[in-house]
């Protein structure tokens, strides 16, 4: 046993040092099959906080449109609304939800093309004072899209549970 024993402890740092190396090739595999296959040209711009300001205090010409509890959802998780402004061939949009707070998870919102089903992550809503929210800016040429808010375990390209969903409507021409 002893003439053995010296060679136990470099046995484990290799199998350890190989372990790691597993890991992190798996965690690449994933990182590689993120969002690519989806939404490739939706380009997601982030608000200025003048412009988030005035989303959410409802300055310039806003519209609203209340988000809808998902069907595949048992129980009653919240509420919310997305404010929109189409201007300069952008939606700017932020979404305000008043949802319980999770464990162990996030909420991310999603936007989902009506015309092709194009799926990409948005944002993640973060925690404020009267809620949880976030925004941004999609090109106007995605109208009419819906807009999704999941919970998620991770924050992948893979959808998980869908909470609320809204549909923003093509813009109307004058």
């Amino acid at each position: 046993m002893k003439k053995y024993s010296s060679y136990v402890l470099p046995a484990v740092i290799v199998l350890f040092a190989f372990s790691l190396i597993f890991r992190w090739a798996k965690g690449r595999q994933l990182a590689d099959q993120s969002l690519s296959e989806y939404g490739e040209g939706i380009k997601i711009e982030d608000l200025t906080a003048g412009e988030l300001s005035d989303a959410i205090k409802g300055v310039g010409d806003f519209e609203t449109v209340e988000l809808e509890q998902s069907p595949e959802v048992a129980e009653t998780l919240g509420t919310g609304m997305i404010r929109y402004e189409i201007k300069d061939d952008k939606v700017k949009l932020s979404v305000l939800a008043n949802l319980a707070k999770p464990e162990a998870s996030l909420y991310q919102v999603w936007l989902r093309t009506l015309d092709d089903s194009t799926l990409q992550r948005i944002f993640i809503l973060e925690e404020n004072k009267g809620g949880y929210m976030g925004s941004a800016a999609v090109p106007a040429e995605f109208l009419p899209f819906e807009v999704i808010v999941s919970r998620e375990q991770q924050t992948d390209s893979k959808l998980e549970a869908v909470i609320l969903r809204g549909t923003i409507p093509a813009q109307l021409t004058e």
